[in-house]
């Protein structure tokens, strides 16, 4: 439980990553689309370095292999995202943040468990908070 909770603090950092770039983006009249993909992008970067800092023991595949199965894995909380983006922008005429809002807890569960147990190891690093 308490891994999860720092995952959650991952997660919450790397969604404001997500949001600031994506409406930056937007704001300059890119795509939402694509706008959408390099803002997730850049913050599965910053999830990636966060992930292993903070919740994740790493080392149990060769730092190329976890990349690449970090970015599997956040591609496809990715497609869920942009699909549910997508129903809601589209045929609901939802607001954009909203929009981009209600995925969230979806994709961080699919991230949180992807992590756990297709890229690193279930123990945590050794961090104290506070």
């Amino acid at each position: 439980m308490y891994q999860f909770l720092l995952y959650l603090i991952v997660g919450a950092a790397c969604a404001l990553v997500d949001f600031v770039i994506f409406f930056i983006l937007i704001n300059w009249y890119l795509n939402i689309y694509i706008a959408s993909i390099i803002s997730v992008t850049i913050a599965t970067i910053v999830n990636y370095f966060l992930s292993y800092k903070l919740a994740f023991l790493r080392g149990k595949f060769s730092r190329k292999n976890e990349i690449l199965r970090i970015f599997l894995i956040s591609f496809g909380g990715l497609f869920i995202s942009n699909l549910i983006f997508f129903l809601l922008t589209y045929f609901l005429h939802l607001d954009l943040l909203i929009s981009k809002i209600i995925p969230i807890p979806l994709t961080l569960l699919w991230n949180f468990i992807g992590r756990r147990y297709f890229v690193f190891f279930k123990e945590m690093p050794n961090v104290r908070i506070m």
